[in-house]
């Protein structure tokens, strides 16, 4: 695995008030932009693609699978949600054992391409850089709909928006 883009998913109605909405046509859109701008950046490269098990999230990851002609999985491991990992502080745990699973795919993918809520895409980038690069890496903030890519072999973070 050389590179890993960590996808927060597509604005849903945040009016409703629900948990677990489903996408709004503007978060579909910048999605689909999104989907674009990643194809480009993984021309002739594997890809597989981890989701949330979010409605959110699945409709994300779904348009970019669509879009790059390839399925996605969802992992519970990726839910923000109440009763997830980040609030049972255990994302240390939970990033562990996503990593396992993106490490056990064969064959190795050149890209991984996370798509998860703001918790885990804010958390992640410095997970990876503490326990993978051995270095700090911030971890920003990623709007609904856009993307950061984390390059493990030059250890550069880049947002895709």
């Amino acid at each position: 695995m050389k590179k890993v883009i960590i996808v927060r998913h597509g604005k849903d109605n945040e009016d409703s008030g629900g948990l677990d909405e489903p996408l709004c046509e503007e978060g579909r859109s910048k999605v689909g932009l999104l989907s674009e701008k990643i194809a480009a950046l993984v021309v002739g490269k594997t890809v597989a693609i981890i989701s949330c098990t979010s409605l959110r999230g699945t409709q994300t990851a779904e348009i970019i699978s669509r879009r790059l002609g390839i399925p996605f999985m969802a992992n519970v491991l990726l839910w923000t949600g109440e009763g997830g990992m980040v609030w049972a502080g255990q994302l240390d745990e939970a990033f562990e054992m996503i990593w396992e699973t993106m490490e056990e795919q064969s064959p190795q993918p050149d890209i991984f391409i996370l798509v998860t809520h703001s918790g885990y895409a804010e958390a992640f980038p410095p997970f990876i850089g503490e326990h993978k690069l051995r270095m700090p890496l911030k971890g920003d903030s990623i709007a609904k709909g856009t993307a950061l890519l984390i390059d493990l072999e030059r250890k550069e973070k880049t947002y895709i928006e």
